[in-house]
């Protein structure tokens, strides 16, 4: 397996990782570019992970999503969400694709 990591540089709780297998990864990060660009563009849709969900399983990709549970109110240690620690420790690669990168991997 392999992490995706689709995080907006805009937004703090914007931030969520999809495990796909690993002979997937390209097309799963192509299918998540698309339907972060869906979110933005429809303005009726309301949850970007809704958005990922639906698009990976309409491309019948197997994957484990974790979403970022931010919530303002909450005074937290800042490591809880720190990727690279958690994944170093169970030893997955991850793929990021920021706000900047999933445009430019939209077709023309």
């Amino acid at each position: 397996m392999t992490g995706i990591r689709w995080y907006s540089t805009l937004n703090d709780w914007m931030d969520c990782i999809a495990f796909v297998p690993d002979d997937r990864v390209e097309e799963a990060h192509k299918v998540i570019a698309k339907a972060i660009s869906d979110f933005w563009e429809d303005k009726s849709l309301e949850c970007y992970g809704d958005c990922i969900e639906y698009a990976l399983k309409a491309a019948d990709i197997m994957h484990v999503s974790v979403y970022e549970a931010w919530d303002a109110t909450i005074n937290r240690d800042p490591d809880w969400w720190n990727w690279e620690k958690w994944l170093e420790l169970i030893q997955c690669p991850v793929v990021n694709l920021n706000q900047r990168q999933w445009q430019s991997q939209l077709p023309d």
